[in-house]
C-alpha cells in the first residue's frame, strides 16, 4: 500500500509537470506565431524603402522646379504632383504609428519638425494659381536645398533604427524556439516517466 501510494503520488507530480509543460509550450507557441506575423508585417511594409524613398522624391521635386524655372513653358502640374507625392511620404514618417520609434529620436523629431514646416510654408505657394507659383519657384528650389540635410538623416536614421529592430526580433525569435525546444524534450521526459510509473502500477 505504501508502495502504491508513493507510485501515486509520483505519478500526480509527474502529471502536474507535464500539465505545467504543456501550458508554457502553448504559450511559447502563441509567442512564435505572433512574432512570425511581426515580421512578415515588417517586411511587407518594407520601412527602409520608404525611409529612402523620401529623399529620392525630394531630389525629384528638385528636379521639377528646377525644371519648371527654366522652362516657363512648363506645364505646373508636374511640380504639384512630385510635391504631392513627397508631402505624403513625409505625413507618413510624421503620423504612422509604424514610425513611432523613429519620432522619439531627437534628431529625427527635430529633422521632421524642420521638413514639415517647410511643407507647410510650401503649401500655400504650390496651391496658387500658375501665374503667383511660378514667381515662387527659385523660392521653394532654394528651400528644398535647405532641408535635404534634415530629410537625409531622417532616412539614415531610419534605416539604421530599422536594422536594428530587425535584429533584435531575430533575436527574440531565436530564443523563443530554443525555450520552446527545450520545453518539448522535457515533455517527452515527463511522459516518458508517467508511461513508466503506470507500468509499474
Amino acid at each position: 500500500a505504501r508502495s502504491l501510494n508513493r507510485s501515486g503520488l509520483y505519478f500526480a507530480l509527474v502529471t502536474a509537470a507535464v500539465g505545467f509543460c504543456i501550458a508554457v509550450s502553448i504559450f511559447l507557441a502563441s509567442r512564435v506565431a505572433q512574432q512570425i506575423d511581426v515580421k512578415t508585417s515588417a517586411e511587407s511594409d518594407k520601412v527602409p524603402w520608404n525611409l529612402a524613398q523620401s529623399e529620392v522624391e525630394l531630389i525629384s521635386l528638385q528636379l521639377a522646379l528646377h525644371e519648371a524655372r527654366e522652362n516657363p513653358a512648363m506645364d505646373l502640374g508636374k511640380v504639384r504632383l512630385r510635391f504631392d507625392i513627397f508631402y505624403s511620404r513625409i505625413m507618413i514618417l510624421s503620423q504612422s504609428p509604424l514610425h513611432a520609434p523613429l519620432r522619439e529620436g531627437r534628431d529625427v523629431a527635430h529633422a521632421l519638425d524642420e521638413v514639415t514646416g517647410f511643407l507647410h510654408d510650401a503649401a500655400p505657394m504650390v496651391d496658387a494659381p500658375d501665374h503667383e507659383f511660378r514667381l515662387q519657384l527659385h523660392e521653394l528650389e532654394l528651400a528644398t536645398t535647405a532641408i535635404r540635410p534634415a530629410v537625409r538623416t531622417i532616412a539614415l536614421t531610419g534605416i539604421q533604427l530599422s536594422s536594428a529592430l530587425a535584429d533584435q526580433r531575430r533575436a527574440d525569435f531565436v530564443t523563443t524556439l530554443r525555450d520552446l525546444a527545450v520545453l518539448t524534450v522535457a515533455l517527452v521526459i515527463f511522459l516518458l516517466l508517467a508511461v513508466a510509473i503506470l507500468a509499474r502500477l
